[in-house]
């Protein structure tokens, strides 16, 4: 077998690793900072775990010079998985943010103040007339996370 060192990568993905990146993830798969359990054995509630997410993402603010007024999101799923929720959490905060214009505009600051039908009934005809999604379709990705949005959406976006 060649050693790593001989070896020339050029697979789409997942890239080739240094070599000193595997085997101190590996020995962190044994035991992790000396608690003598793996990390993969922590509970993902634990301190532990959410030290590796704060220093994951204080890492990638850094080192890709994120803006404050953007949030790091570490999600499950895969791409396939963040297609829906994506549309479900970017529309969510376009109804709310509707909404809140809709009571400033008949000049009420809460919803309790109006029926609750009514305030449904503008919320749907504000999307049924305004709602638009819009994607720039340039390979298979991107057509997966339309057709995901048409069929949670409407195929009019």
């Amino acid at each position: 077998m060649p050693s790593r060192s001989e070896i020339t990568y050029f697979g789409a993905g997942p890239a080739l690793l240094p070599t000193d990146v595997l085997e101190t993830s590996a020995a962190a798969l044994v035991n992790y900072n000396g608690t003598g359990l793996g990390l993969a054995e922590h509970s993902h509630r634990s301190e532990i775990a959410a030290n590796v997410l704060n220093t994951a993402k204080a890492d990638l603010i850094k080192y890709l010079d994120i803006p404050d007024d953007y949030e790091v999101l570490f999600m499950q799923g895969g791409g396939s998985g963040e297609f829906s929720a994506t549309v479900y959490n970017l529309v969510g905060v376009w109804v709310e943010k509707r909404k809140q214009k809709i009571l400033k505009g008949l000049g009420i600051s809460s919803a309790k103040e109006i029926p609750e039908d009514a305030l449904v009934e503008e919320l749907q005809k504000a999307v049924d007339e305004e709602l638009k999604i819009d994607y720039l379709v340039t390979g298979s990705w991107s057509l997966k996370a339309s057709q995901e949005a048409a069929r949670l959406v409407g195929s009019d976006m």
